[in-house]
C-alpha cells in the first residue's frame, strides 16, 4: 500500500526491516531452535519474495539470522 503511495525505495527497504524483520528477530532466540526445515524454507521463500519486490536489499535467510541472535546471546 504504501508503495502504491509513492514512498521511495530506500524508505520501503527501512520500514520492512523495522516491521517485519524487527519482529522475527525479537522472537527468533525463544522459537529459532523449534522451527522446522518446511516452516524455514517457508519463511526464507517469505524474504525472497521481499527481495523480488524490492522491499530488501540484501539476501536474509532464516539460518543467517539464527546464527546472528545466537552470537548475541
Amino acid at each position: 500500500m504504501l508503495k502504491h503511495q509513492g514512498l521511495p525505495q530506500q524508505q520501503l527497504t527501512v520500514i520492512t526491516h523495522s516491521i517485519i524483520v524487527s519482529r522475527i528477530l525479537y522472537a527468533l532466540p525463544a522459537w529459532g531452535g523449534f522451527l522446522s526445515v518446511e516452516l524455514k524454507n517457508r519463511i526464507n521463500a517469505f524474504f525472497k519474495r521481499f527481495r523480488r519486490f524490492g522491499y530488501i536489499n540484501c539476501v536474509i535467510t532464516v539460518h543467517d539470522l539464527i546464527d546472528r541472535t545466537d552470537y548475541k546471546l
